[in-house]
């Protein structure tokens, strides 16, 4: 082997070796660089509810505090939560707000709208 080719090969392998080690170090810290998400399953934004009772489920991606409501709520390992709320009739704003461990924050909102009904199950009637 001639000393260039050797030099082309070696130079060659510890290229191969940077973007190794580049593309293994992205691909371990992306949930770093993209931050906290937030995922709501069920629910829009916009959207016309029939029962007051509702329940708000999702995921959190990479969030160590999650609050709903400004109301602390807790998630599994995955980060999958689960909450019921119940709702006045009308309009009402859910606030889901999130940090990570570095401090980012992310803040989702649903505006709900609740048609009326002024008979919920749980009602009972007054005897008078």
């Amino acid at each position: 082997m001639t000393p260039n080719f050797k030099k082309i090969i070696s130079f060659g392998a510890l290229a191969l070796l940077f973007v190794v080690i580049i593309g293994y170090a992205y691909f371990r810290s992306s949930g770093v660089i993209k931050g906290v998400r937030i995922v709501v399953e069920g629910l829009e934004d916009g959207q016309t509810v029939a029962t007051s009772n509702i329940v708000v489920k999702g995921h959190a991606k990479h969030a160590v505090k999650l609050t709903l409501n400004d109301r602390p709520i807790t998630t599994d390992e995955e980060g999958a939560f689960y909450e019921s709320l119940l709702l006045p009739p009308g309009y009402t704003i859910i606030k889901l707000h999130a940090e990570d461990k570095f401090g980012k924050t992310v803040e989702k909102t649903l505006q709900l709208v609740l048609v009326a009904n002024t008979k919920t199950e749980t009602e009972v009637p007054l005897v008078n």
